[in-house]
């Protein structure tokens, strides 16, 4: 398959808090929660300008045309989601250069993403440098 380039995209990272251990407990609850935060993530992706690359078991690997739209997703996308109840997301957001490779996402920012999303807490985004560089003159962050 050949190689789409993309100049610069933000990506995002985002999984299920706990999932695992919902897994083992309930598996209809477990994919309850996947098809609730797809249902919920699907229209904001478009509202965003998003594309959704992939899905792994709980896990989401989207890109957007700027920082600002990958953050903004990210805000509103928790804010969607039930605060009291699962499931809970951690999201990670880093900006560059990426292509995609045979529907996988290749190049520094992806990597950096998905290191990011592992350290943030339930319910966060964990943003790098980078993404924090292009959005600190929005008013809204």
């Amino acid at each position: 398959m050949p190689e789409t380039h993309f100049p610069l995209r933000a990506v995002l990272f985002a999984d299920i808090v706990g999932f695992t251990t919902w897994m083992e407990q309930d598996f209809d609850f477990a994919t309850g929660l996947v098809k609730q935060v797809r249902d919920v993530m699907g229209p904001m992706v478009v509202a965003h300008d998003g594309i959704v690359h992939r899905q792994f078991g709980d896990g989401f690997l989207l890109t957007f045309s700027s920082a600002v739209e990958a953050v903004r997703f990210a805000l509103n996308l928790n804010k969607a989601l039930p605060e009291s109840d699962p499931p809970a997301l951690r999201i990670g957001i880093e900006v560059g250069e990426v292509a995609v490779l045979d529907e996988d996402l290749q190049g520094k920012a992806a990597n950096m993403g998905a290191r990011l999303h592992a350290l943030a807490a339930p319910r966060t985004v964990i943003v790098s440098g980078n993404v924090q560089q292009s959005i600190q003159n929005q008013v809204e962050f």
